[in-house]
């Protein structure tokens, strides 16, 4: 099963994270753990890095689920992640917190 992410609490550890990854994924909690993410990273470089959303949860004000950069259905979001990232729909399976 995937590893649990690491929640990233300051920029530092985003670029600790990412440093090295172009053209790879990087699974990972933002600061306020509020929200969930899967990106590609497209450029590593500090102060201003860039990386494409492949899928994300935001439970901040309710729960946005967004599938490729755009928002989407939570159906639409276990759909997409079952067909292209089945390891990632055991996590949240087993992590429902994340799916309500």
């Amino acid at each position: 099963m995937i590893a649990d992410p690491p929640q990233i609490k300051h920029s530092d550890d985003w670029y600790k994270l990412i440093k090295g990854k172009i053209g790879q994924t990087v699974f990972y909690k933002n600061a306020r753990g509020d929200g969930i993410a899967f990106d590609m990273i497209l450029e590593d470089k500090y102060p201003v890095s860039n990386s494409y959303d492949i899928f994300s949860i935001n439970t901040r004000y309710k729960f946005i689920y967004c599938v490729l950069g755009a928002p989407t259905t939570r159906e639409e979001f276990l759909e997409f992640l079952g067909r292209e990232h089945p390891e990632y729909l055991e996590w949240f399976l087993f992590h429902q917190e994340w799916l309500c």
